[in-house]
This record gives structure tokens, sequence and C-alpha cells, in this order.
């Protein structure tokens, strides 16, 4: 191939050079008569063998370096690679996962006043444990004794007119009852009248009386008729002023009730005076010290007095990723580890599991109990939850043909749950491939040639990684593979 090119070289600079002869100052000169400097061929001949020179010089070590990269390229594809391998073994025993949690007590109470004043005492700190009941504080609020006092003198006052108003009912109803008799009087006088009008009567008829006497009669009559005509209207009267004071006495006793109200609602806002642990817990803060202006509410432009935090059991907050979510069962026992404690077991409890995974993470929230009471877990502090999974071996058992569909349904979902269960394995995390269209490994047939199988990650264990799909247990898979590893490649496997 060297011989060929520089023959090539040659024939170009000899065609090159006839033609600059045509040209050439030689050929020119004859034409004029007149015959060029020597000097002239001289310099045409150096030009061309340094041209010569230079074209020879570098093409030649392009011609090497290639013919060095042929020989390496057909010897590689001559040789046949080497790789190291592992086979596919299913996980033996139980599985587990181990997270990374936070401590958090099971409830955190924020204290605020509940009245305006001046911190008299405070008489608990930060660490301080405390009982439900017991006094943490006293506020100085006159205001609210002075609305006490008032509140108290209305009721006073009110209760008064109450009793003023039951006595005026008392009289008025003694009035009625006089007046009731003597319309009973005046009834009786009536029917009196009336006999007495019937025999001046007939004794006008038989003429043994004067008609005078008799009109005299009629005059009685008549009187009493009046009389107690009169003496009714006083009775409705009467009845009348009764039913109103009546009114007035149940009014009064109403605004009693009112006042009563209002002085039990004063003496609850004095009650806040004195500031008491809503429950058993441990003062984990405090913003305020005595002579403190305080202020009633709990917005946020309110300042807490104290924060109180149940530490006794703590619970711990884990997000369980999708792959192992069907493992978390609410009373399972999971173990905690606290780098402080490792020479203890911590045991703790699943409480409570979300009814659904968090569409941006996949993961499910938990919430696990741990029993504190002792104190010595403290919280905010940085613990790893790990929960245990044995292997599931669901029995499912077929349908009879006349199950309804719900129960082949059922059936169903157990066998592929089953079959799911079957395909997880542990492989290196230096077998995987990432390639543009996914996570691959590479996978060694029966005669040592190479194929990338794509598969379904599961859990990370570090340096192993879970396969919930592409692989079957006794399959070789290549460590390491070089990224110009290819489809159907041949190699040569060892430990």
């Amino acid at each position: 191939m060297m011989s060929e090119t520089l023959c090539q070289a040659k024939k170009d600079s000899e065609l090159k050079a006839g033609q600059e002869s045509l040209d050439s100052p030689a050929s020119l000169a004859g034409s004029s008569g007149r015959r060029p400097p020597k000097i002239l061929y001289v310099s045409i001949a150096v030009g061309l063998l340094t041209f010569a020179s230079l074209l020879l010089f570098g093409l030649l070590p392009r011609l090497s370096t290639e013919s060095e990269l042929n020989e390496a390229h057909g010897a590689q594809a001559k040789s046949i690679r080497k790789v190291a391998f592992t086979q596919v073994k299913k996980p033996v025993g139980e599985t587990s996962l181990t997270l990374p949690a936070s401590l958090e007590p099971i409830q955190e109470i924020p204290i605020f006043a509940r009245c305006d004043g001046y911190l008299v005492q405070r008489f608990v700190d930060i660490g301080d444990r405390v009982k439900a009941g017991q006094l943490l504080a006293t506020i100085d609020a006159p205001e609210l004794d002075r609305q006490v006092e008032q509140a108290e003198a209305d009721l006073h006052q009110s209760q008064a007119q109450v009793k003023a108003a039951e006595a005026e009912l008392a009289r008025a109803r003694a009035v009625v009852s006089t007046s009731e008799a003597a319309v009973h009087k005046l009834q009786a006088n009536l029917v009196f009248s009336r006999q007495q009008l019937a025999r001046y009567s007939q004794l006008v008829q038989e003429g043994a009386i004067s008609r005078e006497m008799k009109d005299e009669k009629q005059r009685d009559l008549d009187s009493d008729l009046a009389g107690l005509e009169a003496a009714q209207a006083e009775v409705n009267a009467n009845q009348a002023q009764v039913a109103s004071l009546a009114e007035k006495v149940a009014v009064s006793k109403a605004a009693v009730g009112s006042y009563r109200a209002a002085l039990g609602r004063a003496l609850s806002q004095q009650s806040f005076k004195t500031v008491k642990a809503p429950a058993d817990g441990v003062i984990v803060s405090r913003n305020i010290d005595a002579g403190s202006l305080v202020s009633e509410g709990s917005d946020n432009a309110k300042k807490e007095l104290l924060r109180l935090a149940k530490t006794d059991p703590l619970r711990v907050m884990v997000a369980v990723p999708q792959s192992f979510y069907r493992h978390i069962k609410v009373g399972s026992k999971v173990q905690l580890n606290v780098n402080e404690f490792s020479d203890r077991k911590l045991q703790g409890v699943v409480a409570k599991v979300a009814g659904g995974l968090d569409a941006a993470s996949r993961t499910m929230l938990t919430e696990v109990h741990v029993g504190n009471a002792s104190g010595i877990l403290k919280p905010g502090m940085y613990a790893t939850v790990k929960f245990e999974a044995g292997e599931e071996r669901p029995k499912a058992k077929r349908a009879a043909s006349s199950a309804s569909s719900a129960t082949l349904d059922t059936t169903n979902t157990l066998e592929s749950s089953a079959s799911f269960d079957n395909k997880r394995f542990r492989i290196p995390a230096s077998s995987l491939v990432v390639k543009p269209e996914g996570l691959f490994v590479a996978k060694l047939s029966d005669g040592d040639r190479v194929h990338f199988q794509k598969v379904v990650l599961g859990r990370d264990f570090g340096k192993q990684i879970e396969i919930l799909d592409g692989i079957a247990s006794g399959e070789r898979l290549v460590l390491d593979p070089d990224v110009d590893l290819k489809e159907g490649q041949q190699v040569e496997v060892y430990d």
C-alpha cells in the first residue's frame, strides 16, 4: 500500500513538472529567441525536491498509524472479551426495609393567654414535667374582677325586683279575692231582693200593702243589680292586674337568669387568670417571664405563653415506598434504632396507615408509636425504622364454575400477587445498565452471548437492588458491563 502511494505521488510530481516545463522561461525564451539564465533551472529543481520531501514525510506517519489501527482492530475482532458474572438467586428468609425518621411528640399543645393582663408569676420552665390541671402561671387582670362585681350587683338587683314583683302580685291576688267575695255577697242580696219584690207584688195585687212599698223593693232590686255589675267589673280589673303582675314576675325571673349567666361568664373569665396544664406532658418552650404583658387569643399576632408536649408515647411519621406498602399492617411491630441508644432494643407499633399513596413521591404515610415512659427519647431525635416482611405465599383457590364474577376477580388478584412475589430478586447494583430506553441487565445465554433485558426495579438496598420483573432464578448476569458491550456479542466468562 505504501509503494502504491509513493508511485502515485511520483507520477503526480512528474505531471506537474511537465506542465511547469511547458510554461517555463526556457520555452518562453525559445519563442523569443533568448536563452533563460541557469539559476532559474536550479530554483525549479530545488522547489520540486522540497515539495516531494514534504509530501513524503507527511504521508509516511499517517500511513503507519492507519496500518497500526487496522491491525489492532483486527486483533480485537478476533479476541473474545472476558467478563465476570453473577447468578440470580432468590432471597432466603425475611426481607426488611429500613427508613429514616424523626421522633415527634404524640401531641404538641401551644398554651395561650385567655385574658388580657400582666403575668404575675410563672411556676414552670422548659423541661419540667407537669400533670393535667397543674398551675403553670397567674395573670393580673383587675378588669375581670370589676366585671364579676358588676355582674353580682346586677344579679342581686334583679333578684330584688323579682321579690317586689311577687309581692305586688300577691297583693293583687288578695284584692281579686276580696272583690270576688263582694260579688258573691251582691249576688245573694240580688236573690233576696227578687224574692222580696215577688212577695210585695203579690201583696199589692191582694190589696194588703200599698204600691209605694212594692216600688221600694223594685228600687232595691235595681240597686243590687247595679252593685253586682260594678263589683264584677272590679273583679275583672283586678284579675287583669294579677295577670300583668304575673308577667312582670316572669320577666324579672328571666332577668335574674340572664344576670346569673353573665356572672357565670365573668367568673369563667376570671378563672383564666390562672393558667393550668391541659394535659400531662413536658414543657418544651416558654416565651414569657414575670411582668410581661399578655393578650387574649391564639392568632399569629399573639405570642404563646408555653408549649406542652406529650412524649409518652412518641410517634414516628414514615413515608413507605410503593414497592413495600402491602407489607404494612396496623398493629404490626417494627424495630427502631437510635444511634445514642444502640445498646437498647426499641420497639414500636404501627398505629395508623394512610388510605392512599402520595402521587408526587409514590409513598404511603405511616404512623408508628413508641413507648417512652422513662423519657429517655426526646422529640426531634433522628432514628431509623426497620419494617420486617416475610416472603408472602398467598394460597389462591380456584373459583368454582358457579362462583360469582367478584369471586373470580379476587382469585385472579391473589394469583397475580403470588406470581408477582415469586419474581422478586436481588442483584448487585453494578449489574444495572442505564440506557435512554430504561434500565437493563446484561444476561448471558447458554452460548455465553450477551442479551440486554429490560427490568423493573423494586427497593434499593445499597449494594443490592431488588428486581420485580425481567429476570428469573438461576440466570447469569454480567457484572460491571462495559458501555461498548454489544447485543449478541460472544464473551468468555470467569468467576
